[in-house]
């Protein structure tokens, strides 16, 4: 089916396809009660429409993004949902990678070019990646800035690898548990700090430290507390899918205490510190199984950071022919089912009031196991 279709014209399809959902979204928030556009892309509309006033974004309850999300979308103060397509343009421009790295990397001749296709397919016409981008959510850019890293990184180019790196963890802080497998990567059997790994770690922190000080000069502490603090100490009962999820209910006022916090860091911090370590040779595949973990480990995580791994998983797995679709076939069935047993059991206790925690959190526990799965396609063969 897909080898009739060039690379434009799949591309011309999936952006057609998010214009034609930008589109409906404006006539569902007019004349629908539902509304389609996510409420985060009102708070990143109202955050720069305070910016064109000369006022700090942070004025809008509950922004807690950096000052450049706000600034980037400042073209939305005359109404023209700008921000939409650039969400939209980053889920093209992260189609177009995935298709060049998949070629790039692999071996195989025309068994490689069709798993390069069916990967940009996966992206460009997966409902999930389709719809959060075009409600207005802004993960599209932090795929793109991890794909990024990961190019950069791949052609072991420190300058750009600091870049990247940067910029990554500036607009969302997650991306620094890529920061050991890269500066892995950079280095040579001998135990030794070479140039290439110093020229990384100070570009990536001179851009990280400059964008950080300049946000502070402009907006104080404001910037601090709800770029970065407010996420440390984030307790979140509603849409989190995290096994923690019980735990935070019932303890809410504590959790945040010593034990409780160790509690839930220490095994996310083994899983990425074994992972950088063991599988820093093969970064698609290290970056993939610490995306995937620190999901799955999380305290908090909605459906929006699925986005955060569905790329790596695609091209990980697309890169490891030995990777069979059966399995890959079975972890997907895995996943959606248990996305759907806990969406199933959020309805009854959101919207029908039933007192279902216990089942929910058992729901919850049952995505671990799905995310689980997923890394044992990964490391099957």
């Amino acid at each position: 089916m897909l080898q009739g279709l060039s690379l434009q014209r799949m591309l011309v399809y999936g952006f057609g396809l998010r214009l034609l959902l930008i589109v409906w979204s404006l006539i569902q928030d007019k004349y629908f009660s539902v509304k389609y556009t996510d409420i985060d892309y009102d708070v990143f509309t109202d955050a720069a429409r305070h910016v064109c006033k000369g006022l700090s974004p942070y004025e809008r309850a509950t922004y807690r993004y950096t000052p450049l999300l706000a600034w980037l979308l400042t073209p939305d103060c005359s109404g023209f949902p700008f921000g939409k397509l650039l969400f939209v343009g980053a889920d093209m421009l992260s189609a177009f990678w995935l298709h060049s790295l998949a070629l790039q990397h692999q071996t195989g001749g025309h068994a490689a070019s069709t798993r390069a296709r069916y990967l940009m397919a996966f992206w460009l016409f997966n409902p999930v990646v389709v719809v959060v981008s075009t409600r207005g959510s802004a993960e599209s850019l932090v795929v793109l800035s991890i794909l990024w890293l990961l190019k950069a990184t791949l052609k072991q180019n420190p300058l750009e690898m600091g870049i990247s790196w940067g910029l990554a963890t500036h607009f969302k802080l997650f991306p620094v548990i890529f920061s050991l497998p890269a500066f892995l990567y950079l280095g040579s059997r001998r135990a030794t700090v070479n140039e290439r790994q110093l020229h990384f770690a100070i570009v990536g922190a001179v851009v990280f430290a400059g964008l950080g000080a300049a946000m502070y000069a402009l907006y104080g502490n404001a910037f601090v507390e709800h770029t970065y603090s407010y996420h440390f100490g984030r307790r979140d009962f509603r849409h989190n899918f995290s096994a923690y999820f019980y735990a935070v209910y019932l303890d809410a006022p504590s959790f945040d205490s010593i034990l409780h916090g160790f509690a839930a860091f220490l095994p996310l911090a083994v899983v990425q510190t074994w992972s950088a370590v063991r599988l820093h040779t093969t970064p698609t595949l290290c970056f993939a199984v610490q995306t995937v973990a620190f999901v799955a480990l999380n305290k908090v995580y909605t459906s929006q950071y699925f986005l955060w791994y569905l790329p790596l998983v695609g091209l990980a797995a697309t890169l490891r022919p030995e990777v069979s679709p059966k399995h890959c076939g079975i972890a997907l069935a895995v996943w959606m089912l248990a996305q759907g047993f806990w969406l199933g059991v959020a309805y009854l206790l959101e919207f029908q009031g039933l007192d279902v925690f216990w089942l929910l959190s058992f729901a919850s526990c049952s995505m671990t196991v799905a995310h689980v799965v997923c890394l044992w396609v990964l490391f099957a063969s």
